[in-house]
């Protein structure tokens, strides 16, 4: 870009825009135009999705603090690979920043967002077992 202040000035809006909802149009993402049928059930599949999208947001951020916590304390390894989803969110994301900017690029984060949403939701028993393991020992 000619002016890299004015593009850096657009990196919040297309932030906001590639996580704000996932409520990207159904052309975003297919170019083959629903009957209507199929555009209700989409409408109704948006509709149940919205209340668990922020849901899902925050609690991979938690799963990647924590992910990124056992990985510089050591009580993972990094050949465990909880790094890798975050190569890839970070990847799209700067493709995101760095391009035109298109929601289509939010639905590939999806799967690696929710594995660290799936971390994050595990880890009372990961560490439920871990503490549990402790316990015994000392008593």
């Amino acid at each position: 870009s000619q002016q890299p202040t004015a593009a850096l000035a657009l990196w919040k809006p297309k932030f906001e825009f590639l996580y704000s909802d996932d409520e990207a149009p159904f052309g975003y993402w297919s170019r083959r135009v629903p009957d209507e049928s199929q555009a209700l059930r989409l409408q109704r599949a948006k509709q149940l999705n919205l209340p668990f999208y922020p849901m899902l947001l925050w609690l991979a951020g938690f799963g990647a603090c924590v992910a990124t916590w056992e990985l510089c304390t050591g009580r993972k390894r990094w050949s465990s690979l909880l790094w890798l989803p975050a190569i890839v969110v970070v990847a799209f994301t700067a493709l995101h920043m760095l391009t035109f900017g298109d929601p289509c690029y939010h639905h590939p984060m999806m799967p690696w967002i929710a594995v660290y949403a799936g971390y994050a939701a595990a880890a009372p028993w990961r560490y439920r077992a871990s503490l549990a393991g402790r316990w015994a020992i000392r008593h």
